[in-house]
């Protein structure tokens, strides 16, 4: 019992709160890059998916790397840390859902996560790199440490 307490000390520390904002943040960042760069390209992986109507395709596809974009910022920045993780949590499930259902009609494709031009196929990893992402996520949502966090400037606790 006591190692278990010492692991849940560990991971809602402060310090681990503002290293998850980072990880999480900065893997979002580097996500949105390439699809913001090359959108014409994004639109194909997103239809390769065959989950959304064509005529939401390139809508979602022009939507989806500046939320990652922003929420990457806020993360990294700590600004509005719960809603930004909540939108996090939200998009990982989202991208679970989507390689999932990839994987379960057995449609090979590639990933398009992080690059446009060249992509890995989706697998089971893929799966399981979302759901390792989504545990800090939920630790940010639940936990939020406001070390080293704008909010701590923009939110200030009221006096009474």
């Amino acid at each position: 019992m006591k190692l278990y307490l010492a692991f849940v000390r560990f991971l809602t520390h402060p310090v681990m709160g503002l290293l998850f904002r980072l990880v999480v943040g900065g893997v979002y960042l580097y996500a949105s890059y390439d699809k913001i760069l090359h959108p014409e390209v994004f639109v194909r992986f997103v239809h390769n998916y065959r989950i959304l109507p064509p005529a939401l395709e390139t809508l979602f596809a022009l939507i989806l790397p500046s939320l990652e974009f922003l929420i990457g910022l806020f993360l990294v920045f700590g600004v509005l840390t719960e809603a930004s993780a909540l939108l996090t949590s939200g998009t990982l499930i989202m991208f679970l859902i989507a390689i999932a259902l990839a994987l379960l009609r057995h449609i090979d494709i590639e990933c398009g996560c992080f690059f446009t031009a060249k992509s890995a196929r989706i697998g089971m990893s893929y799966i399981y790199r979302d759901l390792l992402l989504l545990i800090p996520t939920l630790l940010i949502l639940f936990r939020p440490s406001r070390f080293l966090a704008l909010d701590r400037l923009i939110f200030k606790p009221k006096r009474s």
